[in-house]
């Protein structure tokens, strides 16, 4: 399994952490702005499992909170491109840093670097899902894609963002381990 994510030069990969993680906070801050005045909140609309789930939801907004989760979803394509690149970046520092100070295996950062690939790309099959429900498809498939789709791409992100912090880490670990 290849790590492509080797292929961002050492040298940039701090300015691009940096740049990627402004631009996730600015992203994530506009989407949060929009969102807080849709009520239940958005974030429900990733999980409705079932038709009746989406319905109830749906349900509970009107046209103007529906065109505002319309507005969310477009800006969630930036956001994803943004915390894909920013984990992915973080991931390669981590693989490289857990690599040296641990011994980690080499195929870690190459997982981590397609699991963050794969939560960007179930995130974009969420939002589909949930532009499908708010354009009036009904069905199953729709409430259960995305719910699905939601669940193993926050699994995945947790997963990636913890191997980061752990290889970012690891500097800070070995230090305290080396003055005890």
């Amino acid at each position: 399994m290849k790590d492509i994510s080797l292929l961002i030069p050492p040298a940039l990969r701090p300015w691009l952490l940096g740049l990627f993680s402004v631009f996730t906070v600015v992203v994530g801050s506009a989407m949060m702005k929009i969102s807080a005045r849709v009520k239940p909140s958005p974030i429900w609309f990733e999980f409705p499992w079932t038709q009746r789930g989406a319905d109830e939801i749906l349900g509970q907004w009107d046209g103007a909170a529906k065109d505002a989760v319309r507005k969310n979803l477009l800006l969630d394509f930036v956001f994803i491109a943004s915390y894909v690149g920013g984990l992915v970046v973080a991931g390669a520092m981590a693989s490289e840093e857990l690599g040296v100070e641990f011994g980690a295996a080499p195929w870690a950062g190459a997982a981590i670097t397609w699991a963050v690939i794969a939560a960007g790309l179930l995130d974009v099959c969420e939002n589909i899902g949930q532009f499908a429900m708010l354009g009036g498809r009904r069905g199953p498939v729709w409430p259960l894609l995305t719910s699905v789709c939601a669940t193993v791409k926050f699994i995945l992100v947790f997963i990636a963002a913890t191997y980061a912090l752990c290889g970012l880490n690891a500097p800070l670990i070995c230090f305290f381990q080396l003055h005890q």
